[in-house]
């Protein structure tokens, strides 16, 4: 699958751990519990209606248990026996394994961690450095900083330390996603980790691409991946120093710019420093 666009942003304040970890070209993977949205993986579950929906929906959950045994065909007519030779054991049981999946559920999103970044967001007539929310909301209202990767090669570098990084945009909705139970079974379908990769639409100013590892901490990437360093217009001299001096020696590759409020709209302007 190929990036929206080659180009992710990363808005960032300055402080101790921005500055440490751009001076050894690493990124902070954070666990979901960490992350500031309150409703981060929150999904409603696809009760079913009636009795005889129930039942039906637990036949084939309970055949899908069989289908490595067996044909899809002979597992429903096995799941169906069961159900009918007594069929509060069989619902006991599919129940019982039910509450199992969710509990491998909840431990698998335990375990994930994620590095947000965002996109050009199609919308948006500019590139989304000049998103002035992000620098607002991220960027410390201009006192902070943004740096700008080539998606490609930031993704291949990652991967070079963790092969189990992944990645995905996240999708913008007003209504929460609905979870079935047969959606339980397969921890490799994306509807599985479709409730980490869907918030509410008011966040969609910030057109989100997030990478997912299995390990919380620092990822190391190649220098080679970042391409520009914008520092806003409001960040102390003394820190734009610091920034400078570790593009020199760290990314001789990248451009440095200054971020500025544009004199005569609602955008901004940039300068080589």
């Amino acid at each position: 699958m190929d990036f929206p666009t080659d180009r992710i942003y990363k808005f960032s304040p300055f402080n101790e751990n921005s500055i440490s970890a751009l001076a050894n070209s690493a990124v902070w993977f954070s666990k979901l519990t960490k992350l500031n949205d309150p409703f981060e993986g929150f999904v409603t579950y696809d009760e079913p209606k009636d009795e005889d929906e129930k039942v039906t929906k637990l036949i084939k959950l309970g055949a899908e248990f069989l289908r490595e045994k067996t044909s899809p065909k002979k597992a429903i007519e096995i799941a169906t026996q069961r159900y009918l030779a007594d069929g509060d054991l069989f619902i006991n049981k599919v129940n019982e394994s039910v509450c199992e999946l969710k509990a491998q559920r909840e431990a698998f999103f335990d375990s994930l961690c994620v590095f947000s970044t965002s996109v050009d967001i199609p919308d948006y007539q500019y590139p989304n450095y000049a998103n002035m929310l992000m620098w607002s909301h991220y960027g410390n209202g201009f006192s902070g900083f943004c740096l700008q990767f080539s998606a490609s090669k930031f993704y291949r570098s990652l991967k070079v330390e963790n092969p189990k990084v992944a990645w995905s945009t996240v999708e913008y909705v007003s209504e929460p996603k609905s979870f079935s139970i047969l959606d339980y079974l397969n921890q490799d379908s994306i509807e599985y980790c479709r409730p980490i990769l869907t918030k509410h639409e008011q966040w969609s100013y910030e057109g989100e691409l997030r990478f997912i590892s299995n390990i919380e901490g620092l990822h190391h990437y190649s220098n080679e991946a970042l391409e520009v360093i914008y520092i806003g217009e409001k960040m102390p001299i003394g820190q734009q120093q610091v920034i400078i001096a570790i593009a020199n020696n760290y990314y001789p590759n990248a451009k440095v710019l200054k971020v500025s409020i544009h004199p005569s709209g609602y955008n901004v302007i940039t300068e080589k420093i």
